[in-house]
């Protein structure tokens, strides 16, 4: 039988620095920032830390056995992960919507990603 099951994401950040960037700056920045900067935002992880962390949840042992999860997570967080794997800074018009989401699977020994209506092969951080 297949089962669903659903997680809530569990960020890696320190509010004490975020928050205060996310009203100045805004999350677009923010998220540019993340993706393009040499360091992470104050507070924050490394990009290819923090994206290591959400696969390796996904694809923990329990994720193993037959079934869809449901990770659910914020814009920005979810804006930086596709960023990441797909190589590309979000704008306005590329960013996640509301309740929108991506898929990620892995066939074989290829990952593929599902995001705004292409699918794209992607790799994983190491």
């Amino acid at each position: 039988s297949l089962s669903v099951r659903s997680t809530l994401v569990v960020h890696y950040l320190s509010d004490v620095y975020t928050g205060p960037q996310f009203l100045d700056s805004g999350p677009l920045d923010v998220v540019r920032q993340q993706l393009t900067a040499p360091d992470p935002p104050a507070g924050m992880k490394a990009t290819r830390s923090g994206v290591n962390i959400l696969v390796n949840a996904m694809f923990e042992e329990k994720a193993r056995e037959p079934g869809i999860d449901i990770f659910i997570t914020h814009d920005s967080v979810l804006a930086v992960f596709v960023g990441y794997l797909l190589r590309s800074i979000p704008d306005g018009d590329s960013w996640p919507m509301f309740l929108g989401g991506a898929l990620l699977w892995k066939s074989d020994d290829v990952f593929m990603l599902g995001w705004r209506g292409a699918l794209t092969r992607v790799e994983l951080p190491r």
